[in-house]
C-alpha cells in the first residue's frame, strides 16, 4: 500500500515541485526560519499529492489503456477509486482550511478561494474550462 500511495501522489514529481518552492522561498526571504520552511514542504508535499491523486483518479481509464500507466494503482486495481479519493482529501486537508480555523490555531493564512461556482460541469467534463 505505501508503494501504491506514493505512486498515486507521484512523490518523484512532487520532489521537484516542493524543492523548486523551497529555492523561491530561500531567494525571496531575508530569514529562514524552521516552522516555515516545515509549512512550505510538508504542504507542498500534500497538495502536489492531493492534486496528483484526484487527476489520476479522473483518468484512471484512460491510463488503463497506455503501456505506461497502466500499472499505476487505479487501473491496475491494487486500489479502488474511494481509496485514492479519501487519500487525496486526506492530503489537501492537512493545509487547506477555513479561515476561522486557520486564526484559532495561529496559522498564517497565505491565500484565499474566493469562489468556484461557474466551474461546474459534467464529471465527463471535468477537465475543462468552462469559464470565459
Amino acid at each position: 500500500m505505501h508503494r501504491d500511495l506514493a505512486t498515486l501522489f507521484k512523490l518523484r514529481l512532487g520532489f521537484f515541485v516542493v524543492l523548486s518552492a523551497v529555492l523561491g522561498w530561500f531567494m525571496a526571504t531575508e530569514t529562514i526560519d524552521l516552522p516555515t520552511f516545515l509549512t512550505l514542504t510538508v504542504g507542498g508535499y500534500a497538495l502536489t499529492g492531493a492534486s496528483n491523486g484526484l487527476n489520476q483518479i479522473i483518468e484512471r481509464r484512460i491510463d488503463g489503456h497506455m503501456n505506461r500507466t497502466s500499472d499505476r494503482p487505479l487501473p491496475s486495481g491494487r486500489m479502488t477509486v474511494t481509496q485514492a479519493l479519501t487519500w487525496s482529501l486526506l492530503a489537501a486537508a492537512v493545509v487547506l482550511m477555513s479561515r476561522a480555523a486557520a486564526e484559532a490555531h495561529g496559522a498564517t493564512v497565505l491565500g484565499t478561494v474566493k469562489g468556484f461556482g461557474d466551474a461546474e460541469q459534467e464529471p465527463d467534463f471535468f477537465t475543462t474550462a468552462p469559464s470565459k
